[in-house]
């Protein structure tokens, strides 16, 4: 349920504009499928709106209740405003907007108590500034353990996107945005084999770490946590791992990108892990 806007009496209330609809729209999709992940999102201004200290007025536990917790998504989207370019502009303006537009997503995280998604953000050119609006969101994101998406792949003559030439990953003449790519070629841990208290990623040195608390170990799967790596643009000459203590876990990458960190058999509960990934020289 993709970017609704402003309505009726109360137009900015996320609650008083959107629950009636998002929750009869709920119900009818679950009176024939009750295990689909429900993706809702506030009004589609509410970022902007970030900058007077604004939480989501949705009830806790979103448009279904924490009954449905594992089947509903907080889905949001966080722009910030450009020049025709595509370039976010003013810089400065846009990088303090950005951080009131974080703080109003950890508050409304809190306030529902349900898993989050970025699925929209970025739809910028490939000039510096645009890349460094591109590092602000997703380290962020990092360190919420977000997902996000990047609007958008190509321009497909869609006309909700606004300026095709620069939003998307493609020039005009079909050559590739490198700088925006990389960009996004981020490292990240897909699957953490415990319960998760830091993941950030360095752009300019590479260095990317995840730190994660051991559950208490399975007895019919081995533990294994899954990082992703992109070897084309990123660590063109391969990677070193390190995992700390050493005797915790072993690291292997595999054919396709993935670093595997496979847990010891004996591996106590309640271990710290730090799991740290450089370029090699």
């Amino acid at each position: 349920m993709n970017e609704p806007w402003p309505a009726g009496k109360h137009p900015f209330s996320d609650n008083d504009a959107l629950m009636v609809l998002y929750t009869t729209l709920a119900n009818s999709i679950r009176a024939h499928d009750n295990h689909t992940i429900i993706m809702f999102e506030p009004i589609v201004i509410d970022s902007y709106l970030s900058v007077i200290n604004r939480t989501t007025t949705f009830p806790v536990g979103g448009i279904e209740g924490l009954e449905h917790a594992d089947r509903q998504i907080y889905a949001y989207h966080l722009y910030c405003v450009n020049n025709s370019t595509g370039a976010p502009e003013p810089w400065l303006f846009c990088k303090y907007l950005v951080q009131d537009m974080w703080s109003m997503i950890k508050r409304d995280l809190k306030l529902l108590q349900l898993g989050g998604f970025l699925t929209e953000f970025g739809a910028v050119g490939n000039d510096g500034d645009s890349i460094k609006l591109l590092h602000e969101h997703a380290s962020f994101a990092d360190s919420f353990f977000q997902s996000w998406t990047y609007w958008t792949f190509k321009g497909f003559d869609d006309i909700t996107t606004q300026n095709a030439a620069t939003e998307s990953f493609f020039n005009t003449d079909g050559s590739l945005q490198t700088a925006k790519v990389t960009a996004l070629a981020r490292t990240y841990a897909q699957t953490i084999s415990g319960q998760p208290a830091s993941m950030s990623f360095d752009p300019s040195s590479r260095v990317f770490e995840l730190v994660y608390v051991t559950f208490a170990p399975s007895s019919s799967h081995v533990d294994i946590t899954t990082i992703f790596v992109n070897l084309d643009l990123v660590y063109t000459q391969g990677v070193l791992v390190t995992v700390s203590p050493a005797s915790a876990a072993t690291a292997q990458l595999t054919q396709f990108g993935i670093i595997e960190i496979t847990h010891a058999h004996n591996l106590a509960a309640n271990t710290n892990i730090t799991v740290q990934i450089q370029p090699k020289a």
